[in-house]
């Protein structure tokens, strides 16, 4: 259980839609009784791309904070694309290989998280969840 949320920017801010859906799928624990918290303790992998210059560091930051409050744990580290469209080959991102490295890292350090959050949910006494191996993933696109 770990997601990857890449968010658009509008203006350096995070975008109406990705709020209003981070804000509902927040409330479903509240609305069914059985349900549990989908951010609370899991890791977060932040990510954005954008047309502009910052590749969308301001949402970034807006997003940590949203999530922090949600008590999901933001990685530390985030992927910001800047000039998305010019390295967006038509089927995919093409990076140069440093950069591709960094992002392959934070993958590998997100599903160490991911893996660490799994045994100490197993060795939590009286939970009897057991862990679905999900992938909770919010794509959108950048402006």
């Amino acid at each position: 259980d770990w997601s990857s949320d890449v968010c658009s920017s509008d203006l350096g801010q995070l975008t109406p839609f990705f709020k209003n859906l981070i804000d509902w799928v927040s409330r479903v624990h509240y609305l069914d009784a059985d349900a549990e918290n989908p951010f609370l303790a899991r890791p977060v992998l932040l990510c954005s791309a954008a047309t502009g210059w910052s590749g969308g560091q301001g949402a970034i930051q807006q997003a940590r904070l949203l999530f922090a409050y949600l008590g999901a744990m933001a990685m530390g580290e985030g992927i910001c694309v800047p000039g998305a469209d010019e390295a967006w080959t038509g089927d995919i991102f093409s990076f140069a290989p440093a950069f591709e490295r960094h992002v392959e890292a934070l993958a590998a350090r997100l599903c160490t998280l991911a893996a660490d959050f799994h045994r100490a949910r197993a060795a939590t006494p009286g939970d009897t969840r057991q862990p679905t191996g999900e992938v909770r993933h919010v794509a959108l696109a950048g402006d």
